[in-house]
């Protein structure tokens, strides 16, 4: 069974049509185990709302698209259980808390972390941690 912590880029690739969209949908297959921070409710909602705003979706849509990801079965673990981890992580790899928060469950869970972000996963470099990063490309 394969394991891997999902970040908001590939859950917002969930709820709305994007460019590997398709690639990223793969990972909600039965034999695949998801884990995330809880913050990524928080920042699929910002997706919603960013997308709302600019008229690329209707509030209904943005709502439906939130209840899907409420639907997705993911193991959430408390970003409060992550600070300490993530504040090395962040300040070792100048990345935001954000990012950071995922790769610190990564770590915690020695599971590959699944990224749409490609800033993010080349900001790793040659560093300990890059093997711990995957972007789609790559899975």
């Amino acid at each position: 069974m394969n394991r891997f912590v999902v970040d908001a880029s590939i859950a917002a690739k969930w709820c709305f049509p994007e460019a590997d969209s398709e690639i990223a949908c793969r990972l909600l297959d039965r034999d695949i185990v998801l884990y995330a921070p809880d913050l990524l409710y928080a920042e699929v909602g910002n997706v919603a709302w960013k997308r709302q705003q600019r008229k690329e979706c209707t509030v209904e849509q943005a709502g439906e698209a939130l209840a899907l990801l409420g639907q997705v079965n993911i193991a959430i673990t408390p970003v409060a259980d992550l600070m300490a981890a993530t504040l090395e992580i962040a300040t070792t790899y100048n990345r935001t808390f954000y990012d950071s928060t995922y790769l610190a469950l990564a770590v915690a869970l020695d599971v590959p972390l699944v990224t749409a972000d490609a800033k993010f996963a080349n900001a790793m470099g040659a560093g300990q941690l890059t093997r711990m990063v995957l972007t789609l490309d790559n899975l």
